[in-house]
């Protein structure tokens, strides 16, 4: 399993015993080195934490580029939570190619959770919004839809997203191939990620949520990786 946008590993964490191999990237230097440190204490010696942007893994150190390319083509599934909202838009396509490339051609399948859109959240996800951003993989859609969820006494409403890689796509067009940019999309998603720092106590739990949502949704009885 990848998980993509892992933070300090708060899915990693809650999965890490029931997959093979869980791979965790992050932007944040800190929070990686975070979940380096839970990895290193609680002993999960099948999980690897990465501090590198999606979209330019070419520009990432050569260890963890090397680490990343070995496992292309070989992950069940990419989970990730509340994570494209953070991705510049410039990024997008490059971001959702990279995590295509990560998937097993045939099976490999991408789940996500997010905000769904709305009067509160304008940039929230809807289907038509899902569905671009996996065409812009080459992924096939299977689930766009909104479902809610009880916790910490409220109903919160969460964006499910699921889509499978059914065909090889061309490395050609792999972020690695593409201009050093990624100092400006760290600082972006950085940016992003700290105008969420102040959340209300009900977005924070709809943070937890989402990572409960995508524990419970992955599809163990097949999953390798």
């Amino acid at each position: 399993m990848l998980d993509f946008g892992c933070g300090t590993g708060l899915l990693t964490e809650k999965v890490q015993s029931q997959v093979s191999n869980a791979i965790s990237i992050d932007v944040a230097p800190s929070m990686i080195k975070v979940l380096q440190e839970k990895t290193k204490s609680g002993g999960w010696d099948n999980v690897e934490a990465y501090c590198v942007v999606a979209a330019h893994v070419g520009q990432a150190a050569p260890e963890t580029k090397a680490a990343l390319e070995a496992w292309k083509g070989k992950v069940d599934i990419v989970a990730f939570s509340s994570v494209l909202s953070f991705v510049p838009e410039g990024d997008l396509k490059a971001t959702m190619k990279f995590l295509c490339h990560m998937l097993k051609p045939g099976t490999g399948m991408l789940m996500h959770s997010d905000w769904p859109k709305g009067e509160d959240q304008p940039d929230g996800f809807a289907k038509e919004k899902a569905l671009a951003m996996h065409g812009m993989g080459g992924l096939q859609a299977k689930t766009t839809k909104t479902i809610t969820m009880k916790t910490g006494g409220y109903d919160m409403p969460v964006f499910l997203g699921v889509a499978t890689k059914t065909s090889l796509i061309n490395d050609s067009s792999s972020p690695s191939n593409r201009p050093n940019k990624g100092r400006n999309t760290v600082n972006k998603c950085l940016r992003k990620k700290l105008s969420y720092s102040g959340v209300s106590q009900k977005k924070q739990l709809l943070l937890h949520t989402h990572s409960k949502v995508m524990s419970l949704a992955l599809p163990w009885k097949w999953l390798h990786v």
